[in-house]
């Protein structure tokens, strides 16, 4: 397997083949101002016998593009349903949400979340969570079979703890008439019993760098609102146009 060095936010390469006699691709997404695209959402929390589940409509829209490549997304929820179940025994709670629209994301041009516009510090637990969301892959092509890795790390949020994430391309996929490429996804953040680690995948398009697909797990994930860790479980997938 391939190895590709630490993303560096003021060290990345410009594209280049990193093996030309194998097919590379761009895996980086590319952003046009004031495009929208709508994602099925679900999170899930587990917290003992405790489990609450989110389900919604995402709409992901690029708000602003940079001259240097960094961009931003304006996100918003609508047809949001919770379910809340105290024990496993007994049934769901259900209810429906109001429409959140939420605050811009900032993003590297390789797609590296760098925080929230207009975020307050004291809110630093939307960004610690919301970062797992997101793919980010280095400005350069690259070949089926190589890894990467980078940190997941904000200045605007500096209490929030680093999570080192390996991504590997493992192979391609068709996925609604879209060629894919395939990544797997490990992450560690923390140490001794605090550490909290995931494992997902996701589908990139190769034309576009967009995320079809994505989903992610996280064990011993800390939940503020019930003061205590759990799993946490993402899935976001591209609705057709």
């Amino acid at each position: 397997m391939k190895f590709l060095p630490l993303i560096a936010l003021a060290a990345l390469t410009p594209l280049q083949a990193q093996d030309k006699e194998e097919p590379s691709y761009d895996l980086n997404f590319a952003p046009k101002l004031y495009h929208t695209e709508n994602f099925q959402f679900r999170l899930r929390v587990t917290v003992g016998n405790r489990e609450n589940l989110m389900s919604a409509k995402l709409a992901e829209t690029v708000a602003s593009v940079e001259g240097d490549g960094t961009y931003t997304i304006q996100t918003k929820l609508t047809e949001v349903k919770l379910e809340s179940k105290p024990d496993k025994d007994k049934p769901a709670v259900k209810k429906a949400e109001k429409d959140k629209l939420g605050l811009p994301v900032r993003f590297t041009r390789s797609g590296v979340m760098m925080g929230h516009v207009g975020k307050e510090i004291s809110d630093a637990n939307d960004y610690a969570l919301q970062r797992y969301f997101f793919f980010t892959a280095p400005l350069m092509l690259i070949p089926v079979g190589v890894e990467w890795r980078t940190d997941w790390s904000s200045r605007q949020y500096a209490k929030v703890p680093t999570v080192a994430v390996t991504y590997v391309f493992t192979g391609l996929t068709e996925w609604n008439g879209r060629k894919c490429a395939v990544v797997k996804i490990s992450t560690s953040e923390g140490k001794g019993l605090s550490t909290v680690t995931g494992v997902g995948k996701c589908f990139v398009d190769t034309a576009t760098g967009q995320v079809c697909l994505y989903q992610i797990t996280l064990s011993n994930a800390e939940v503020p609102t019930a003061n205590a860790r759990g799993v946490i479980s993402c899935y976001k997938e591209l609705l057709k146009p």
